[in-house]
């Protein structure tokens, strides 16, 4: 019994004393690391100014960094504040104030006029134009109490508009007189909108059309067949459609494809 013991023993110093032995040598690496000067560090492209390749001198860290040209990235975002906060003068603050109105309201009754102009023109069974930035500050240019040069077809359709429930206060107040420029932008604005909801709505739109006139019985379009049937075959309608318009717009005739 006390053999085992005293091997025990031994054993635990000789552990102890290993232990001892790694803290000490630990102890040491670390001190003659400390007390080495930082003039003796060197970074891997052999310059002594700095230490890694992280600084920003670095030409090893220069040739790590991916060069990006101006077209290839680009961002744009806006910072929204208050008015009050970034103007402290009154009058300049009331002025953007009424600019904003003016704009707001001839925005939503500009769009009401060119649909109102459109429906009109399908009506009497005339010829669409082109929803460019011309035809919609012409339409605006009218609403906003200018636009002196419109056919006499589009004044005629203002007229009628106003009609509808228009006195001559909300006339004033939506007169853009010395603002037409900021007109002009919304109206280009306005007008590249026009195009991408066209683009994007143009085709499902008109398939479902399609799609509903042949569903309704009574009318003459009404084709007894499923629903999945007559998507598809509004579908193939649409497509021969643009087909034939593409033919027309650039003049060919199928047989040339």
């Amino acid at each position: 019994m006390f053999r085992w013991s005293v091997l025990n023993l031994v054993r635990a110093e000789q552990v102890l004393s290993k232990r001892q032995r790694r803290r000490l040598a630990l102890h040491e690496a670390q001190a003659s690391k400390a007390s080495s000067s930082s003039s003796d560090k060197k970074c891997r492209c052999g310059s002594t100014t700095h230490q890694t390749t992280r600084y920003h001198d670095c030409p090893l860290r220069a040739n790590k960094m991916t060069a990006v040209q101006d077209d290839e990235y680009c961002q744009n975002f806006a910072i929204k504040t208050r008015l009050d906060t970034v103007c402290e003068y009154q009058n300049i603050k009331q002025t953007i104030r009424d600019i904003c109105a003016r704009i707001t309201r001839l925005c939503h009754f500009g769009s009401m006029f060119i649909n109102f102009v459109v429906l009109r023109m399908l009506q009497n069974e005339m010829e669409i134009p082109a929803l460019n930035h011309n035809f919609v500050y012409t339409c605006m240019s009218l609403v906003a109490g200018e636009g002196s040069k419109a056919t006499q077809f589009m004044q005629d359709t203002l007229k009628q508009f106003k009609t509808e429930a228009w006195n001559e206060a909300f006339t004033r107040s939506l007169r853009c007189t010395g603002y037409m420029a900021v007109v002009s932008y919304v109206a280009k604005s306005y007008a590249t909108f026009i195009r991408l909801h066209l683009a994007e709505n143009l085709e499902k739109r008109t398939a479902r059309y399609l799609t509903t006139l042949m569903s309704d019985t009574t009318s003459k379009y009404y084709l007894e067949l499923l629903v999945k049937n007559r998507k598809s075959l509004a579908q193939h309608i649409w497509s021969k459609r643009l087909r034939i318009l593409l033919f027309a717009q650039r003049k060919i005739t199928p047989t040339q494809l």
